[in-house]
């Protein structure tokens, strides 16, 4: 019989063939644009143009919501719920590699989570608030690529936002969660300052997954 680490190091070979890629990796950047202009106009033709206050505060209330959701996500199933646990643990071995989910389970996620319990409680903002959540996934996963792939770009921009997500690989894995906010760290207490002992947040770290 096969051992239990031996069985889960297979299940990551096989994940990691899955997943890694560039077409995988960029294919989000392409796909989710579109579907959140799309939502916002279908709610507006919907709604009326003349409710666009509210449609906006819709969307953004739907951006907020996806930091909290991404913190979550990251905290409690990224790191502990398999088999999310051992997927995003190749990220945390492998940083420099570009892997990611196929494009179709986030938006599809989003719409089965959010969008449909919205409209099925008859609430005429529902499509601007999927879209507030779907572009707050689409600056997640450019926040974290940003991160990994480009300090050149977010020396200059973000580089406390860089550097707190390097103590999260580099110093303490159970502290900094947030990838496109510090927000929820601080609402947690998960918030974590301290000086990386193995890379500050300045060195070079390549391109890494959207997990």
């Amino acid at each position: 019989m096969r051992s239990h680490y031996a069985m889960g190091h297979s299940l990551n070979d096989l994940a990691w063939r899955f997943l890694k890629g560039k077409v995988v990796y960029f294919l989000d950047y392409f796909i989710v644009p579109p579907i959140v202009a799309a939502l916002l106009v279908w709610n507006a033709h919907l709604f009326g143009w003349q409710h666009t206050s509210t449609i906006v505060l819709a969307f953004i209330g739907g951006f907020l919501f996806w930091t909290l959701a991404e913190y979550i996500i990251h905290r409690w199933l990224f790191h502990h719920i398999w088999p999310l646990k051992p997927l995003h643990d190749l990220h945390h071995e492998h940083p420099e590699d570009l892997y990611g989910a196929p494009s179709c389970i986030a938006p599809l996620l989003i719409f089965a989570l959010i969008l449909a319990p919205l409209y099925q409680w008859h609430l005429s903002w529902a499509w601007a608030a999927t879209a507030g959540v779907m572009a707050g996934y689409y600056a997640y996963i450019g926040f974290h690529y940003l991160e990994h792939a480009r300090p050149d770009f977010l020396k200059r921009t973000l580089a406390r936002a860089r550097r707190r997500h390097m103590l999260h690989h580099y110093a303490d894995p159970n502290k900094n969660y947030g990838v496109s906010t510090s927000l929820w760290d601080h609402v947690f207490g998960t918030e974590f300052k301290g000086r990386s002992r193995t890379n500050s947040g300045n060195g070079p770290v390549s391109p890494a997954s959207q997990s």
